[in-house]
């Protein structure tokens, strides 16, 4: 009797086991469109520059005071260069010495905006003048200028990225 019962038992599993097979599974149609396993393209990133100027040293007004002396950087082509910046608004420009006098004129500072009104032979333009942004950096051990709009053709090559370094005051 154990025998039959033990079969019957069987039997009913068989019988309810299919049963309970859909239950527990899902059956996905044969229609079924497969999903997209493309790989997505990788997101675009879009850098906007600053506005305004690329050089990393802040930019602010400036007085006359801050920038009056002398100023220095080595050229390789000219040698030393000196710039000197006086509290009537003249300048001198030179090299090898400060002595050494190629550029005298007047010029003016307004805010950050520095303009050589004269004194600088723009060969074959003659006077002209030039804007650069202004900037000190270092504590006012340095000075930057950026081109701001100068159409003379020697000028923007002796400022454009070159720091000058303060060397004293004005003689």
């Amino acid at each position: 009797m154990k025998t039959v019962t033990l079969q019957t038992a069987l039997v009913m599993i068989l019988i309810l086991l299919p049963g309970c097979y859909p239950a527990a599974t899902e059956v996905v149609p044969a229609t079924a469109a497969p999903a997209d396993t493309a790989t997505p393209p990788p997101p675009t990133v879009t850098v906007t520059p600053p506005a305004g100027s690329p050089t990393p040293i802040p930019t602010a007004n400036f007085t006359l005071a801050e920038i009056v002396g002398m100023w220095t950087r080595s050229d390789p082509d000219r040698g030393d260069l000196f710039l000197i910046f006086r509290e009537d608004g003249s300048y001198v420009a030179s090299h090898g010495t400060p002595e050494g006098i190629v550029h005298t004129g007047q010029f003016s500072l307004e805010g950050r905006i520095f303009t050589f009104i004269n004194g600088w032979n723009c060969s074959p333009q003659g006077e002209t003048e030039g804007q650069y942004i202004l900037r000190l950096a270092g504590g006012g051990k340095y000075l930057l200028f950026e081109p701001l709009d100068d159409t003379c053709p020697d000028r923007p090559s002796v400022f454009k990225s070159y720091r000058w370094d303060r060397a004293g005051t004005s003689p």
